[in-house]
């Protein structure tokens, strides 16, 4: 209700959800990265696939003029473009020639929009694409978070938070600005992936509280 207020982000949790529902009407973008095991024996939630429909609510909550941004590399996300009143943007990290790069090419001929990996011999570069336009954004091995692009995970949050934000209408040297400036300090993403020198010792600290969260930690460590 603050007049000043231009944006909102929240997270929307899964207990939230299930003790009180959805805590707004609507929602003009809605992101969801995955859906992993994760909480499964709580609130009546078994499987991963009854886990996969309570986080769809924030998809069937965007309106017409909205979008949802969806990780097109995970089934049970791809599932919930179903559900979409308005348009989807797909984010993804599938090689070319790929079912998934295929169907995203052909989304984008139909004047959609997604976010992907293009591979050089200089690197990976997140490229927006919007129609049959193609907007190299930034190198992932220049973005802070991604510690040269060997944080696999925060490539693919950083591809979802660009899509968001071209969602929303941000323009893309804000969104360059955004990515290059985000690091995982304990000032902007406490317990999310700081890493620490103490006395010649490399310290990293990650709140993976799940299975896909710790092999994804271990692949970085590696």
């Amino acid at each position: 209700q603050n007049p000043r207020v231009d944006f909102a982000v929240f997270e929307v949790a899964r207990g939230g959800l299930l003790r009180e529902g959805l805590g707004y009407e609507r929602n003009d973008v809605a992101v969801v990265l995955n859906v992993a095991p994760d909480h499964l024996g709580l609130g009546g939630i078994e499987t991963v696939e009854q886990l996969a429909d309570v986080k769809r609510v924030i998809v069937e909550a965007v309106p017409r003029d909205g979008f949802a941004v969806l990780n097109a590399d995970d089934p049970l996300v791809a599932k919930m473009a179903r559900s979409c009143s308005g348009d989807v943007v797909w984010f993804s990290m599938a090689p070319p020639g790929s079912a998934v790069a295929k169907r995203i090419d052909d989304h984008c001929r139909r004047g959609g929009r997604a976010v992907v990996l293009e591979h050089g011999e200089l690197g990976d570069m997140i490229v927006i694409r919007h129609g049959r336009r193609s907007m190299q954004l930034a190198w992932t091995h220049l973005l802070p978070a991604t510690f040269g692009g060997k944080a696999v995970m925060n490539v693919q949050n950083a591809m979802a938070a660009a899509g968001a934000a071209f969602a929303a209408g941000a323009p893309l040297h804000d969104i360059r600005q955004g990515l290059r400036s985000f690091q995982t300090t304990y000032y902007l993403a406490p317990g999310r992936l700081p890493v620490t020198e103490i006395n010649g010792v490399t310290i990293v600290g990650d709140y993976a509280h799940n299975a896909a969260g710790m092999r994804l930690l271990g692949d970085f460590v590696d």
